[in-house]
């Protein structure tokens, strides 16, 4: 897809993998280890929890 396409959307050729981030602040509370990968146990400032790949968190 060229930049000119892009900037005009539309439907790609064949779907492509792509990661999603989604910043937030709030506090880590526990790390775990799971299937070879690092989990922290994340709570937001609405106090819900959400478990969150360790390669997704940075300090602040």
């Amino acid at each position: 897809m060229t930049r000119a396409e892009d900037s005009r959307g539309g439907r790609l050729s064949r779907a492509q993998p792509v990661e999603r981030a989604t910043w937030s602040t709030g506090e880590l509370e526990v790390w775990i280890r799971h299937n070879g990968e690092w989990l922290g146990k994340f709570r937001d400032k609405n106090g819900e929890l959400a478990w969150v790949p360790g390669k997704d968190l940075r300090p602040l």
